[in-house]
């Protein structure tokens, strides 16, 4: 059993330290996409609970009127939300751009098939 337990480590080691962006193979896709969008999506989605925590936590509700379900800022608070959803941005762009990987069709392919999807 321990020696099964240190093969599959090493195994996934070779795996995970041989992902680069330059390989352009199914392993290597699939690590990169599987990184690119967990990641950024975590952070993204940090990033915008925390901003809107803090709008539900400075709040002041008025009981004597219908409350709204889930509240949304109006023009004025919503200000306050453009710093942090412009990180959050960046932050998923900063991830896309690490993981990208170099496009497989070039050249006379390529444009043919983007024409094609253009004309439907």
């Amino acid at each position: 059993m321990r020696i099964f337990k240190s093969c599959i480590l090493i195994i996934i080691a070779v795996f995970t330290s041989q992902c680069s962006t330059e390989k352009n193979t199914t392993i290597h896709r699939g690590f990169h996409n599987l990184h690119a969008k967990y990641n950024g999506y975590f952070n993204a989605n940090e990033i915008i609970k925390e901003t809107y925590n803090e709008f539900l936590n400075s709040r002041k509700e008025n009981y004597n009127s219908i409350l709204p379900v889930f509240p949304t800022p109006n023009k004025v608070e919503s200000k306050s939300w453009y710093a942090p959803m412009d990180t959050a941005y960046r932050k998923c762009e900063l991830v896309i751009y690490k993981h990208r990987m170099p496009h497989a069709k070039k050249g006379r392919n390529r444009k043919q098939r983007m024409v094609q999807i253009y004309r439907r």
